[in-house]
């Protein structure tokens, strides 16, 4: 099949859906697709041998997606020209991911778009009224979202009783040795996350600082905080007021393999996102062998169950109680890293793709079956 993968955000851009994207089309391009990108990010035309359609037009600052009347009439062209079976969307909240659903169900091209992001409270209400005005639900004719959470948001703001649960995938990261946390050092939370405020990374400080109350001096952790954004610098400075910049490492964004490198040489992966879809960092801390803390409203608890893998916290306070328990507790830490590591299977990229084909075919029946009548 032809696909066209279409979001305003892509590499260079990092983040989880751009990596996403990239090894979704990796996959469909190993397994004998034709994928190509549609997107509004400036860059490479060819990224890993697929090829990237990016519209050069303006964009909204402080959210790089595109703001132009022109992006319909270019995004026609490139639907009429591309000869694509199927065209599969990424992320409500992208514009230009509307635009070509709207354009792919006007001129009968079979689509699907992926919900990678929780709406609540207010998006929902605002995706519910779009809905009602502009129809935008009916346009892809397969809807899918990341986690079970997600897709319940995607239900209630899209009028559709059949959302899709289609997930994020992993590779199998190679073999890294990891660090014995028993020779004497302080433990290691790390977090790996965009530093904006939808993630919360100021809670990973505020909690650390928590921390200090709860455990003995020398299980006083270190935290590791993997990601760029426009809160890095307010992270430095929230650091130096609470006292904790000797223990906090800022290490800004990192290529995937040194991030893997440095989640199999800590001790504890934490995430105190509250609106958080999916959790693709929360698998490849787990691949690194790694007990998770993360919220117990979020989507991430699709990948964490808890007392299994990790821990699932109530709250800005239990999350840091969450942590003191995995700090202090070695044999518990240990017994939640060994499980951490199992049960991988579902978000292998094999996996994934079948998934993501199955879906695609379910598009492609019913593009036949509006065809027809």
């Amino acid at each position: 099949m032809r696909i066209a993968l279409v979001c305003d955000w892509y590499l260079p851009r990092i983040g989880g859906i751009e990596s996403y994207l990239r090894d979704l089309a990796r996959a469909l391009l190993a397994h004998g697709h034709e994928p190509e990108v549609i997107t509004a990010t400036p860059g490479a035309p060819i990224i890993d041998g697929v090829t990237v359609h990016r519209l050069p037009l303006p964009r909204l600052p402080g959210w790089d997606v595109i703001f132009a009347p022109r992006t319909v009439e270019r995004v026609r062209e490139l639907l009429a020209t591309g000869n694509f079976d199927l065209v599969h969307g990424h992320s409500l909240y992208s514009p230009l991911a509307h635009v070509t659903m709207m354009l792919a169900w006007r001129m009968g091209i079979p689509s699907v778009l992926s919900s990678h992001s929780l709406l609540r409270p207010a998006g929902v209400l605002g995706f519910d009224l779009c809905n009602g005005l502009a129809g935008w639900a009916r346009w892809p004719g397969e809807l899918t979202a990341v986690s079970s959470l997600a897709a319940a948001e995607a239900r209630v703001a899209s009028g559709r009783e059949r959302v899709h649960v289609l997930p994020n995938g992993i590779d199998a990261p190679p073999a890294i040795a990891a660090l014995d946390a028993s020779h004497g050092r302080a433990p290691t939370v790390i977090s790996v996350m965009r530093l904006t405020r939808r993630k919360q990374p100021l809670e990973l400080l505020r909690a650390l600082s928590r921390i200090d109350a709860l455990v003995p001096e020398r299980r006083r952790p270190r935290l590791i905080v993997v990601g760029d954004g426009p809160l890095f610098g307010e992270l430095e400075r929230l650091a130096q007021r609470l006292g904790l910049r000797d223990r906090v490492d800022l290490v800004g964004a990192v290529p995937r393999l040194e991030a893997r490198k440095l989640l199999a040489r800590a001790d504890v992966f934490a995430l105190p996102t509250v609106k958080e879809a999916f959790g693709i960092a929360v698998l490849e801390a787990r691949a690194a062998g790694l007990p998770v803390v993360a919220m117990r409203t979020s989507g991430a608890a699709d990948l964490v169950e808890h007392e299994k893998e990790g821990l699932l916290a109530d709250g800005p306070h239990d999350f840091a109680a969450c942590l003191a328990r995995l700090l202090t507790d070695e044999p518990l830490r240990a017994k939640l890293a060994r499980a951490s590591r199992r049960g991988l299977e579902p978000f292998s990229w094999e996996r994934v793709l079948a998934r993501h084909l199955e879906i695609y075919a379910l598009a492609l029946g019913r593009g036949r079956v509006a065809k027809a009548a």
